[in-house]
């Protein structure tokens, strides 16, 4: 009688730890997203907005497992696809020189505020919603110190 009681408890609680752990994994792998590459002109220090939805500008760059970003001189992209895509994933930023040569950027010390934010166009309620994403490059001091630009200054 005492084995088949520690049976059965051996086997409530194989059952309940795969459960838990099943629910762990399902949380992690549905809130993940693709990686980004976000390419930004050499020494740029500044905001960058990625402006989504804007019908004449083409779309977001996407491989097999990466969306790639090339941002402008001036820290803006512009591009038609519709929103920013949401979750978590392993993003990477790298300064591009005029060679297309690449140097990563250390995103502990230099990439901040990273955010999403939206904002009516003439704020009506007919009008259609300007959905950006934007982050600081430069240092933190800096980057308190600089607010973000806003959304009607790029469109």
């Amino acid at each position: 009688m005492r084995d088949s009681t520690r049976q059965r408890t051996g086997f409530i609680l194989l059952a309940a730890l795969s459960l838990i752990t099943i629910i762990i994994l399902t949380m992690i792998f549905t809130n993940s997203r693709r990686a980004s590459v976000y390419l930004i002109p050499e020494n740029y220090r500044g905001w960058v907005q990625i402006i989504y939805n804007q019908q004449s500008y083409p779309p977001i760059d996407t491989s097999l497992t990466k969306a790639t970003f090339s941002i402008g001189s001036y820290g803006v992209l512009r591009t038609s696809t519709p929103e920013v895509s949401e979750g978590i994933a392993e993003d990477q930023y790298y300064w591009v020189d005029a060679q297309g040569e690449r140097t990563p950027i250390d995103t502990q010390k230099l990439i901040h505020g990273k955010s999403v934010r939206s904002s009516g166009t003439d704020g009506t309620e007919q009008d259609s919603e300007t959905v950006a994403e934007e982050f600081f490059v430069g240092t933190e001091e800096v980057y308190k110190q600089t607010p973000a630009p806003s959304l009607e200054d790029h469109l």
